[in-house]
């Protein structure tokens, strides 16, 4: 069915470039992010300061799920003391690697580059973005889809987070090869559909990312053959490109093990079911009604507020529970809206083009559910869903105009609302969340540079960190200080993976204990499940440099009253003890033995 535009070529291109333009002015700050959480890891790797070696097209394994590494990781304090022990983090990313060796060896320690490196990225997403979704839908429908995609407030940390850039990269390539299918004649043979099948290879290349892209091609070739013989025929390719990057990335010792954050639906099959149960209903949630993902992990904004002028139950601020058993019921809800939108724009005869997109939106959810929902891994999924939102808006228009009544006036109320909201509310999160992360960003680096820490944080030292309120300043202090330069202790050993303030009691010259003060859910925890997907239990015991570990008390699989055991007295100037506060991290001191005294929980170095 050929779709005949409504607008010059020029014309589109220019509106296309004002949506785009306007995408990106709200996150401006995200560009000035600079070096963050997994950068610094791979900056270190780069530069020869990582705890093991890597070479320049390994960048994303930050542990292959070995003894040796995770003891060394473990020993450094990269790996906490909880950590699983065959954790393994290995991601295969060689083309994403090799773009980052491509920033270090041009751009240094200079974080600019990196970030207008990335903006290159974004913007040739965009706009094959745009190329394509004028193949499919009419000139102001498509217009209108690649302004909801580009309104995500995930965009900001595609953006600002450098080592996020492997998910650009695979979907710029992913719509590269959508876009070679959208252009080849129907019934077209193998020979046309190869640019296609080399586009996917290089996502794939760049990163597992691109199997959320799949379910689309797979779709275009499935909806288009008459047969289930063509079909099957259309569809071989796809599978023998699978099948070959699954087999290579087996055989060369890929995936992961033992985190909560990654969950391998091979290896561990149980564990996958169980958190995909929650995971999609949260990701549809932020698809579909643009409640955020991240609000998941990293806990919903103002509920202290809220809670202390009693809007909220006052327990809610120290607990994350019961808002995500609401996110996880509204995901429901917005799986239903979804499940409608898509069937109900896909049926449309004048969208026939676009129907691959729509019905492939909710496939695109699948492959990301292996990770903790975050709005970051939905780019796939909003290149369907903004084209399902917009068709359905077109659909309902065109249907009022030929045939007013008040059916036709309510839906086409109900789809603009939705689009309203989605237009508006995301920018406003994706603008705070680029300015917070900037101001995060210089915040966290400034404290752990600071001067006043050369002579505690110097080698030789044994630095304990009760807590972090911040993923870089958790596991990264040495490998920050190192690839800047600064004087840097062996490791940092993390003590507690909460958000909780603690009582620390003395218990001889070197032994204390850790007692949570309270046992609700924080951000924090589910941060420290990315390290073992197991639940504690009492009268677990852990060995790490210097250090044996014994936890005595749990709820839920949390600690809430462990034991430390140094190898040296606590009072020796070698042993550092430091908190994270609003002004920094700053050194405390032990309590006496037979004392107790209070820490309060971790704060990160930006104003209340």
């Amino acid at each position: 069915m050929t779709r005949e535009p409504s607008l010059r070529a020029r014309t589109y291109c220019v509106l296309a470039a004002c949506i785009i333009l306007g995408g990106l002015a709200p996150r401006l700050d995200s560009l000035h992010l600079g070096f963050t959480v997994d950068d610094y890891a791979q900056l270190a790797m780069l530069g020869g300061r990582y705890p093991v070696a890597r070479s320049p097209l390994q960048l994303f394994t930050f542990s292959d799920g070995s003894a040796a590494e995770n003891r060394a990781l473990q020993r450094t304090g990269f790996f906490p003391w909880w950590s699983h022990p065959e954790l393994r983090i290995s991601m295969c990313r060689p083309l994403s690697s090799a773009l980052l060796w491509l920033d270090w060896s041009l751009f240094g320690l200079s974080p600019l580059g990196y970030h207008l490196h990335t903006l290159a990225w974004w913007l040739a997403l965009l706009a094959l973005l745009a190329l394509l979704l004028r193949r499919v839908l009419p000139d102001w429908a498509a217009l209108l889809a690649l302004a909801l995609f580009v309104a995500d407030d995930g965009h900001s940390m595609l953006l600002g987070w450098i080592a996020m850039r492997n998910a650009i990269v695979a979907t710029v390539f992913g719509l590269l090869g959508l876009w070679f299918q959208q252009r080849a004649p129907a019934g077209a043979g193998a020979r046309a559909r190869l640019p296609a099948l080399l586009a996917f290879a290089l996502a794939l290349c760049a990163s597992e990312y691109a199997l959320a892209l799949i379910g689309y091609a797979l779709l275009i070739e499935l909806l288009a053959r008459p047969s289930a013989r063509s079909r099957v025929a259309a569809a071989a390719p796809w599978a023998a490109l699978l099948l070959a990057y699954f087999g290579l990335r087996a055989a060369l010792g890929f995936g992961s093990y033992g985190s909560g954050m990654y969950v391998d639906p091979i290896a561990e099959t149980d564990e996958f079911l169980r958190q995909a149960a929650v995971r999609l209903p949260v990701l549809a949630g932020d698809v579909v009604l643009s409640l955020p993902a991240n609000f998941w992990t990293a806990g919903w904004p103002w509920v202290p507020e809220l809670a202390a002028r009693g809007v909220l139950p006052a327990a809610w601020a120290q607990d994350m529970l019961p808002l995500r058993r609401l996110q996880q019921w509204t995901g429901v809800l917005a799986l239903a809206i979804f499940a409608l939108i898509v069937r109900r724009a896909a049926r449309a005869p004048a969208l026939v083009r676009a129907r691959p997109l729509m019905l492939g939106a909710p496939l695109a959810l699948l492959p990301v559910l292996p990770a903790l929902p975050e709005g970051r891994l939905l780019a796939p999924a909003l290149v369907g869903w903004s084209v399902a939102l917009a068709g359905l808006v077109y659909v309902q228009i065109t249907g009022f105009r030929a045939a007013p009544g008040a059916r036709a006036a309510l839906g086409c109320a109900a789809a603009l609302a939705l689009a309203a909201l989605q237009l508006t509310l995301p920018p406003w999160l994706g603008f705070i969340q680029s300015r917070l992360g900037r101001e995060l960003a210089r915040g966290v680096s400034a404290s752990i540079l600071t001067p006043k820490l050369d002579a505690p944080l110097r080698a030789g030292k044994r630095v304990l960190l009760l807590a972090a309120a911040d993923p870089t300043t958790t596991i990264y202090i040495p490998l920050v200080r190192r690839v800047h330069g600064r004087p840097a202790p062996e490791a940092v050993q993390l003590l507690a993976g909460t958000f909780a303030p603690h009582r620390v009691f003395r218990l001889s010259p070197n032994a204390f204990v850790l007692e949570r003060l309270h046992a609700g859910m924080t951000a924090g925890d589910a941060y420290a499940s990315a390290f073992n997907s197991q639940p504690l239990h009492s009268g677990e015991s852990f060995q790490v440099e210097g250090m044996r570990v014994i936890v005595e008390r749990v709820r839920r699989g949390r600690p809430l009253r462990t034991r430390y055991e140094l190898d040296r007295p606590l009072e020796e100037p070698e042993v550092v003890l430091l908190l994270q506060t609003a002004s920094g991290l700053v050194r405390s001191r032990f309590p006496r033995v037979g004392e107790s005294k209070l820490l309060p929980a971790p704060w990160p170095p930006i104003a209340r």
